[in-house]
């Protein structure tokens, strides 16, 4: 049975209506940023969700803890409903890890307090001596010393702040951790550890990881998993051994063409052309959102959304080229 269960989730957010709208009386314009998700992750295991930026990845994050509500559908974690009442146990199974440490984190207080401040909140520690033990514990497992809960924010490296964000997270002890591009802001050295040390914890603490990241090397190396979201929906997605080397739609081609190569001897991919306006689809219901972009398009892809069909064992694309030409990309992907 799979932890997380993610059922036909959409999100929308309405704008404020402008003057004008108040005037012709129109409502508000709606943006929708996921639109008919639905996925699953088995305990201990990692699902990456990669794709550009405004994709919809955070969104779906966010609705993952709970900060945000689903306009329709649903998600569970544990057969716990995400968008409902919470009990205080049931709001601790899931901790979100954000791209941005500095601003995680109070700059005011020291890291301990950073810290401390989760444990005290749910009732984990009785009395200070019993939170200082618990804090040097978490700063332990992340591989930091005793000292650093004396010290503030500032005081610290990118690298060493991102793994206190980590340790927080695992202060009130989740079965999920939600990590939105938790090595975006890190060189590539720092990047590294941070990923080691996020593999050694899922292995040793037994955690499951929803990775959202637009690296596709990093969601290479970690996830079990993966999913590839264009305009808030998921256009591939199927164990990230398959994926990567044989993707099956043209996006997640493009994307894979975008790595740089780090032999300068090894041409790149043609990467990711923009949308021309003669060829950007027109807005409202109807059409595969990628048609604008791609160089496979169709006229049948102008008439309905493809649906996430099977075209290998585990392994789904919604895309209507034929089968043959579809498995064809997987030749033309940069090793």
């Amino acid at each position: 049975m799979s932890l997380i269960v993610i059922d036909s989730v959409t999100k929308d957010f309405v704008a404020e209506r402008t003057v004008s709208d108040r005037l012709r009386r129109r409502a508000a314009p709606a943006l929708r940023a996921v639109d008919d998700v639905s996925l699953e992750v088995p305990a201990g295991q990692t699902l990456a969700v990669v794709g550009e930026s405004g994709s919809g990845k955070s969104t779906l994050a966010r609705l993952l803890v709970g900060l945000e509500t689903p306009t329709s559908g649903r998600i569970t974690v544990d057969g716990v409903a995400m968008s409902g009442p919470l009990t205080p146990a049931q709001r601790r199974s899931v901790q979100i890890v954000s791209q941005n440490p500095w601003s995680a984190l109070n700059r005011r207080r020291t890291i301990g307090q950073s810290l401390a401040l989760p444990l005290h909140a749910h009732r984990l520690v009785a009395g200070r001596a019993e939170g200082r033990a618990r804090v040097t514990e978490l700063l332990d497992t992340v591989g930091l010393r005793e000292e650093y809960a004396d010290r503030r924010p500032a005081d610290v490296s990118g690298g060493e702040l991102q793994r206190v964000t980590i340790a927080r997270a695992l202060a009130v002890e989740p079965r999920v951790l939600v990590l939105d591009e938790p090595t975006a802001s890190l060189d590539n050295r720092v990047k590294a550890v941070v990923v080691s040390l996020l593999a050694d914890l899922r292995e040793r603490l037994g955690l499951t990881y929803v990775l959202v990241t637009h690296e596709l090397d990093v969601a290479h190396y970690v996830a079990d998993r993966t999913a590839v979201m264009y305009r808030g929906r998921i256009v591939e997605s199927g164990a990230a051994e398959t994926v990567f080397p044989s993707p099956r739609h043209p996006y997640t081609r493009m994307l894979l063409d975008a790595r740089p190569q780090p032999d300068p001897g090894v041409p790149s991919g043609p990467g990711l052309p923009d949308p021309t306006p003669a060829r950007r689809p027109a807005a409202g219901p109807g059409g595969c959102a990628f048609r604008g972009r791609c160089p496979h398009a169709m006229a049948a892809c102008d008439e309905a959304v493809p649906p996430l069909a099977t075209v290998a064992p585990g392994h789904h694309s919604a895309c209507l080229l034929p089968a043959g030409e579809d498995a064809a990309l997987a030749s033309r992907v940069p090793s």
